[in-house]
């Protein structure tokens, strides 16, 4: 039977194809074969690094495709002018939202749940804008951020065209607040839920149905229609357990005060459980980092505007 043979590169001799060493020089195949395969390794890293290298150049240097916008023509000059849109979900109902400033006055965000007419009503605001522009400089009137602000000429050129697309007028910042102070309170109500079906021993729903009721009425004195009796009963007899005992293990006042968690720290990313449970000396709830934000906030306690700061939780 022929068995397959190869020629050894190191001394010329036939040695079996399989063999991993060469009988006659002594000399190991593997070793080179190992060190080709290290050498393609490096290739193929390199290559890989030069391909990402590319792709980071490309989308430095080339506007971004999936970046929203809305292009208008004025209807005057014929010039084309793109606006960057924002999304906001304003009670679950998604709206384009765009900034524009109106004869050198304050921004504007102006937001639609239609595209197009948001698009038009860009169009026709602008177009009113060159128009009056150009009348002023035919009076020989100078254009200033003050003058406009003075005799609101700004809301002259919008407000008729707002009604006629529908457009609402918002501050996009105080938006965004609102929607990231609501997912927090949200949050806070799903951790507390889970933190007192494990103190009472009841299921979830039950626990959220006890806060509902708590936040609501402020006291429980009936039994609560997600619990079954034996729920209602746990949560009965842990309330009385807890107005029997000490409250021996609590300091006797809040680290951070009475007035409950500042809006500021949940813009900051603290969540409301975390500054709840560290007011009590409890930091199990809180990264180190939300722990600084926190303290560093009550650091300048005398200068905190509760009235901006206060919301309901």
């Amino acid at each position: 039977m022929n068995r397959e043979t190869k020629q050894c590169p190191y001394c010329g001799e036939e040695v079996l194809k399989e063999a991993k060493k060469c009988k006659y020089c002594g000399e190991w195949f593997e070793q080179k074969d190992s060190e080709e395969s290290t050498e393609l390794t490096k290739i193929d890293f390199f290559k890989s690094i030069l391909f990402i290298i590319i792709l980071i150049c490309i989308f430095a240097f080339v506007p971004n495709p999936f970046a929203q916008t809305i292009e208008i023509t004025n209807q005057l000059t014929g010039e084309k002018v793109q606006f960057p849109v924002e999304t906001i979900s304003n009670n679950g109902i998604k709206e384009y939202c765009v900034k524009i400033s109106i004869l050198e006055g304050n921004e504007h965000s102006f937001c639609s749940e239609n595209k197009e007419d948001l698009t038009n009503f860009v169009t026709k605001v602008k177009t009113e804008e060159i128009k009056t522009e150009n009348e002023m400089t035919l009076k020989n009137q100078t254009l200033s951020k003050e003058l406009t602000k003075m005799y609101s000429l700004d809301k002259m050129i919008y407000i008729t065209l707002q009604k006629q697309y529908n457009i609402k007028e918002y501050n996009l910042k105080e938006e965004q607040e609102k929607i990231k102070i609501k997912k927090a309170i949200e949050k806070y109500n799903e951790d507390l839920s889970k933190e007192k079906s494990k103190e009472f021993g009841v299921s979830i729903n039950c626990a959220k149905d006890y806060i509902t009721v708590l936040n609501l009425e402020g006291i429980i004195d009936t039994d609560l229609l997600s619990c079954t009796k034996k729920e209602n009963q746990l949560i009965k007899n842990h309330l009385n357990n807890e107005t029997s005992n000490n409250v021996e293990n609590y300091p006797l006042e809040p680290i951070f005060g009475n007035n409950g968690m500042p809006k500021s720290l949940v813009l900051q990313d603290v969540p409301i459980m975390c500054f709840e449970k560290a007011n009590w000396s409890d930091n199990s709830h809180c990264s180190k980092s939300q722990l600084k934000k926190i303290k560093e906030f009550f650091n300048n306690e005398s200068n905190i505007d509760w009235g901006k700061e206060y919301f309901n939780y």
